[in-house]
């Protein structure tokens, strides 16, 4: 099996859109109409996925890699 094989391949957005929503109901402990309606906002303007990438998921300083002249050459997608 090869990575292309790995993952879902369609939905990225929508399915983070949910996943985020359903830790912040989980977590809640006071109501942030502005949360909810940003949330609202995003899920009615999902843009269409154009392409499939590998994402890291674990985005921090540490794993970030530079090259000689300080660009990011790892750790961010396309």
């Amino acid at each position: 099996m090869g990575l292309g094989e790995l993952g879902r391949r369609d939905g990225y957005a929508t399915r983070q859109l949910r996943r985020w929503q359903r830790q912040w109901e989980d977590s809640r402990t006071r109501e942030v109409p502005a949360l909810d309606r940003t949330h609202d906002r995003l899920v009615r303007h999902t843009p269409e996925q154009r392409s499939v990438a590998i994402v890291h998921g674990d985005y921090k300083l540490e794993n970030v890699l530079l090259d000689a002249t300080g660009g990011i050459t790892a750790g961010l997608g396309p």
